[in-house]
């Protein structure tokens, strides 16, 4: 997650071959839109099984496979929304401007962050301001 003008959010998950994973969590203290900033923050959990099948299933639902990388960015002040994977040897990236909260790609992101135990989203994006 890159805000214009908030701090960048970033979560990496691997996926072992015996159906766990790793969330690693990081967050900068700049303002994505200007200068990143350095690293403040970085937590490691481990996933359960459960929670990966979860999110390969929510992957499978979104179509992340098929979506498009880009669509065309309506503005300059936002947060672009950035999902990469890597299946197969396959990598695909997709990234959405400042789609809305009920948008089901947006959701699969935010379930992603919280997987990396980034639960301050909640109060940012409580914060932010709705689109007009």
């Amino acid at each position: 997650m890159l805000p214009t003008f908030n701090f960048p959010l970033t979560v990496r998950i691997h996926i072992e071959s015996d159906g766990t994973a790793t969330a690693i969590a990081k967050r900068l203290t700049g303002k994505g839109g200007y200068d990143p900033g350095k690293l403040d923050f970085e937590r490691t959990q481990t996933l359960t099984r459960k929670q990966v099948v979860a999110l390969r299933t929510a992957i499978a639902d979104n179509k992340f496979w098929q979506m498009a990388t880009a669509l065309e960015r309506p503005g300059c002040d936002g947060t672009e929304w950035i999902f990469e994977a890597v299946r197969d040897g396959r990598y695909h990236i997709v990234t959405r401007w400042s789609p809305s909260d009920k948008n089901s790609y947006r959701q699969l992101c935010d379930r992603v962050l919280r997987l990396g135990g980034l639960d301050e989203i909640d109060a940012y994006l409580r914060e932010r301001p709705k689109p007009k």
